[in-house]
């Protein structure tokens, strides 16, 4: 985020106020802002890319989340999520088969969990019967350059 919009957020928390582009009144605000980052904000604070006194008013209750690779056991809960959310949108339950579920487990997901509702929109795109088989999950997982599809 460029800095001068940094400037402009702190404001806004810090006098619950701003003016719309073009306005002429202060309008109020009651917020509180939850924010996700996979950006090291305090080296960023370092390197004077982010705003100190904004990460001390952002950082308040800080929470680390770990990429999905590093929480395994939630792979298979996530997948049964989207899989139900598929079969909802679809009308038509969609399932996998347990090969092709190892196939999501052993997966290294460095797009987290984005990447994996992907591959499972897809995998339902590209199956038969809706059954998503390991044929199917290989050709969503892309090995791309520099990125291997490590399986």
């Amino acid at each position: 985020m460029p800095l001068i919009l940094q400037a402009k957020l702190l404001r806004v928390l810090e006098t619950r106020s701003f003016r719309r582009v073009g306005g002429t009144r202060e309008l109020h605000v009651n917020l509180r802002i939850i924010s996700a980052t996979n950006v090291d904000l305090q080296a960023a604070v370092a390197r004077k890319i982010f705003r100190q006194d904004l990460f001390y008013r952002l950082n308040g209750f800080p929470l680390y989340m770990p990429p999905l690779r590093e929480r395994r056991e939630d792979i298979p809960l996530l997948i049964e999520h989207f899989l139900q959310r598929e079969s909802a949108r679809r009308g038509e339950k969609l399932e996998i088969n347990a090969e092709a579920m190892e196939i999501l487990e052993r997966y290294s997901w460095p797009g987290n969990i984005r990447e994996l509702q992907h591959v499972i929109e897809l995998g339902g795109i590209l199956c038969d019967n809706n059954l998503i088989q390991p044929k199917d999950i290989l050709k969503a997982i892309p090995a791309a350059p520099g990125r291997r599809a490590s399986i």
